[in-house]
């Protein structure tokens, strides 16, 4: 077993709980967590209580993308983010429910306007 580094934020790979089109969505997710450093909540953070407190915590002030202002804020610092080479398993159910065309594209635009926003607007 490897040291766990208490100065990191480890997150998990993500993996949908049925649904045959969302394994488009996990490899995306999980392609944008190990080329990005870009992991999303539900890929589950693991990280001492004390750096979280040093990293802000997460942002009280926004609408949708918590997590994400978290990661960001977490690399702007230099902290690691590294992956646990185990699966998180997550509900379908907003994708069933919603569409999964329509999840897909409004999780990618609200992406973008949180990197918009992170390094052009605001510094949270």
């Amino acid at each position: 077993m490897k040291k766990i580094d208490r100065e990191a934020l480890y997150y998990f790979s993500l993996k949908f709980e049925d649904g045959r089109i969302l394994r488009l969505n996990s490899l995306g997710a999980n392609l944008r967590s190990r080329l990005f450093s870009l992991p999303y909540g539900d890929q589950g953070f693991c990280l001492s209580k004390e750096l979280f407190l040093r990293i802000g915590g997460f942002p009280e002030n926004v609408k949708y993308g918590e997590d994400l202002y978290f990661v960001l804020k977490t690399k702007r610092l230099g902290i690691p983010i590294i992956n646990i080479p185990n699966y998180l398993i997550t509900s379908s159910r907003k994708y069933l429910n919603n569409g999964w065309f329509i999840t897909t594209l409004l999780h990618q635009w609200r992406l973008i306007l949180i990197l918009i926003n992170f390094y052009f607007k605001k510094k949270l």
